[in-house]
């Protein structure tokens, strides 16, 4: 029997906290939309020691990975370099 290597190709996204401010450009310059702003009522409790501005607090994203183009343009747009998103390749 023969065996053939399996290639799986996954992206891996680190947004780095720390360095993340909501500013929300990331979301604005997505092209499928897969990063979306969501509101204080979706999350209560924001975390204020993160945000630059007044109209800031109470800002997440949403996201969903299946949907990315790997375009990389979040990554490019962040002014604070806080995304990061890599393509690994596992075989199998």
């Amino acid at each position: 029997m023969s065996k053939a290597a399996v290639h799986d190709i996954k992206k891996t996204w680190v947004i780095d906290h720390d360095k993340c401010r909501r500013c929300g450009m990331c979301a604005k310059a997505c092209t499928t939309k897969l990063l979306q702003k969501a509101n204080k009522e979706d999350y209560p409790h924001p975390r204020e020691d993160r945000v630059d501005s007044e109209e800031q607090i109470g800002n997440f994203f949403r996201y969903n990975t299946k949907a990315c183009a790997n375009c990389r343009v979040c990554v490019i747009t962040c002014p604070r370099e806080a995304i990061n998103v890599e393509a690994t390749t596992t075989v199998w």
